[in-house]
């Protein structure tokens, strides 16, 4: 599922990736006959039909997405007929988007491209949280504990951490993003009404945000720095004397270095070709109509289209544990760079 949570969030540009909530359903239906290829089961039925040529699907249990050729004026009323089913909860409305929520936690997000108008529909069911423990060791252990105990946990490693945090409304992420804050997370800090970016001392990296329906989503990259945090915080507690030296080489037994050169240097390749994309679609989404940018639009697609083939050309299930860790890793700060696009 990272391939094709990359491959949305790359597609639609300008929409994040926000998957959350419990179970349900949610009202479908739409005055338009059903187009070709648009599915009758599934996922699908959770939201109105839309009118216009469908020219791909993508879907299973867990999201699903299409894309639809229609005019302005049809993707305005597939907005107006996804308010109609529900879809209302935090809503975010643009020129030529749409995000929002059903009660039940359905996400819907829907973009229309003027440049070959393109509608693009993207729904993620939500995702069964249950209670959590916060980590006491790893890049987890390095960031307070939330309040809420109702969460998922999708990542948690030495260096790595990433959650979803449930029962957490506006308020609560505020609190949370404070306790960071007094926690030493004020290194190059970058503080918005739903997102908090910083470092501590020891060059631990944090990401908070708050992605609506009662959800934030905590990330931790320790790149390598855990053992020795951990160590600090050991000694403060229990007048530990381990040596520098033994605390560096348990960072540097914790750190990717045993991930194997060829496959490192091949994710870091993807990783700079989405920095490259991702400061070339802010540019663009601020610009549509600059001639230099979409002149360099169909060979940016091309080489995404490249690059996202070559990522699902990946054969994980070979991987070793280091260098599938590692996979995970920039595959997920492939998506938080991806979900900054529009924002």
């Amino acid at each position: 599922m990272i391939r094709k949570s990359l491959a949305k969030v790359a597609a639609l540009g300008m929409l994040t990736i926000s998957l959350v909530g419990c179970g349900g359903t949610a009202p479908a239906g739409s005055a338009v006959s059903v187009p070709d290829g648009w599915p009758s089961s599934g996922l699908a039925e959770m939201i109105p039909v839309p009118s216009g040529e469908v020219t791909s699907v993508d879907i299973d249990d867990e999201s699903f997405g299409a894309e639809v050729t229609c005019s302005i004026d049809e993707f305005n009323d597939y907005v107006d007929a996804c308010k109609d089913s529900g879809y209302t909860v935090d809503a975010q409305r643009e020129s030529n988007s749409y995000d929002a929520y059903s009660e039940e936690g359905y996400l819907i997000s829907i973009h229309y491209w003027d440049y070959n108008e393109n509608m693009d529909i993207d729904l993620n069911a939500p995702i069964q949280m249950a209670e959590i423990s916060w980590p006491t060791i790893g890049a987890g252990s390095l960031v307070p504990a939330p309040a809420s105990k109702q969460g998922l946990i999708s990542s948690d490693s030495a260096t790595f951490f990433y959650a979803y945090v449930g029962e957490t409304d506006p308020d609560a992420f505020n609190d949370y993003v404070d306790a960071c804050i007094a926690d030493g997370y004020t290194v190059d800090y970058r503080r918005g009404d739903a997102s908090y970016y910083a470092d501590n001392a020891q060059g631990v990296h944090i990401t908070i945000n708050y992605v609506g329906f009662n959800t934030m989503t905590v990330r931790v990259d320790s790149s390598g720095q855990t053992a020795d945090v951990q160590d600090e915080k050991a000694a403060d507690t229990a007048g530990s004397t381990a040596s520098a030296a033994e605390a560096s080489a348990t960072a540097e037994a914790d750190s990717s270095s045993n991930v194997s050169t060829d496959f490192k240097a091949t994710m870091d390749s993807y990783e700079a070709f989405f920095d490259k994309y991702v400061e070339f679609m802010k540019a663009y989404t601020a610009d549509p109509t600059s001639t230099d940018l979409m002149s360099q639009y169909a060979d940016m697609l091309a080489q995404y289209t490249d690059t996202m083939n070559n990522l699902g050309s990946i054969d994980t299930s070979s991987l070793s544990a280091s260098d599938y860790a590692y996979y995970v890793e920039v595959s997920a700060r492939i998506t938080e760079k991806l979900a900054t696009i529009g924002s």
